[in-house]
């Protein structure tokens, strides 16, 4: 891909002047900045997918808590905060990635995709009580 980038800016300028490793370097720089905005676009609809699930979700365990004993409800009711707290915060952690754009860091990346596996360890949790 680099090298297909490359050749493409220097068919650009007619083959004429320019230097070789400056449009290697620039080259690199492009499709790297591509494929990290390919990634970004991935984990953002990964999010968003996530908190919609999550929302949905719930809703629904709100519902089905209602009915059940206080104790029950009780345990419910803190991965029920719980699921809220993390699809917040990835609602939050999705935002920001999508205002810094493909300046986005490794860190934050890895941040949303923790959040996005708790949720999903949550939604296993709190399925896991509601089959008792």
């Amino acid at each position: 891909m680099i090298a297909e980038a490359a050749y493409f800016r220097a068919e650009r300028r007619g083959f004429v002047g320019g230097d070789p490793v400056t449009d290697w370097i620039e080259a690199q720089a492009e499709v790297e900045g591509s494929l990290r905005q390919n990634q970004l676009d991935r984990l953002l609809a990964r999010a968003d997918e996530a908190v919609a699930s999550a929302t949905a979700k719930v809703a629904a365990l709100k519902k089905k808590a209602a009915n059940l004993s206080a104790k029950a409800r009780a345990e419910w009711q803190e991965d029920v905060e719980r699921l809220g707290e993390l699809r917040d915060a990835l609602q939050l952690k999705a935002a920001e990635l999508r205002e810094q754009g493909t300046a986005v860091g490794d860190k934050a990346l890895q941040h949303a995709e923790r959040l996005w596996s708790d949720i999903g360890e949550t939604l296993e949790r709190v399925a896991a009580k509601g089959k008792r």
